[in-house]
């Protein structure tokens, strides 16, 4: 496996430029190939506002849930899934940031970056919450409930839904690859 470092010698080329007040200073240009979404920009737009539309509900919704004065967030399992899926719910809202502010053409790592907490955060996130509902469904059942209590689960299963829907989106998008005309172009030091 490649470290970042061998990753970045790759992917740049160090050029030389003459500074006005004399002397040189090394400026880094990009060679590697180009990631980007094969997709109209109306589209890209669209999935863009739509993505952080669902990760901002499924975002609420579970705050939401997690916050209402329950017995069942006290319970073991619940309080497990649902703090597991607050780190991937934080990895979640960090990829879509990044690729709502993503511009049309992203370097290897930075879309490999975006392309991994999509892929895998909103699905971790759908997991983990759809069991934490199961699981206080299991606990409602043994208990005497009021009515915020059932709110629960379906808060969880709502977020669960947004997340699914989120990461269902993303994958949705076709992506290429790009050759880079830098790598032509950009001079050999």
């Amino acid at each position: 496996m490649k470290t970042y470092r061998q990753t970045f010698e790759e992917d740049y080329r160090a050029v030389q430029e003459p500074k006005p007040n004399g002397g040189t200073r090394t400026r880094y240009v990009y060679i590697g190939n180009w990631h980007v979404w094969d997709a109209t920009q109306e589209r890209l737009r669209a999935v863009k506002r739509v993505m952080a539309l669902a990760s901002g509900l499924g975002t609420a919704i579970f705050l939401l849930g997690a916050l209402i004065r329950s017995p069942l967030t006290w319970n073991r399992w619940v309080s497990l899934l649902t703090g597991l899926a607050l780190a991937a719910v934080l990895l979640e809202v960090v990829g879509v940031v990044q690729f709502c502010a993503a511009k049309p053409r992203l370097s290897r790592q930075y879309f490999g970056d975006i392309n991994a907490k999509l892929l895998l955060a909103p699905l971790a996130h759908a997991i983990l919450l759809a069991g934490a509902a199961v699981a206080s469904v299991i606990a409602l059942a043994g208990m005497r409930a009021a009515w915020t209590d059932a709110l629960v689960p379906v808060c969880f299963l709502a977020s669960a839904l947004a997340a699914a829907g989120t990461f269902r989106l993303y994958r949705s998008l076709p992506r290429k690859v790009m050759e880079n005309e830098a790598a032509t172009q950009a001079p050999v030091s």
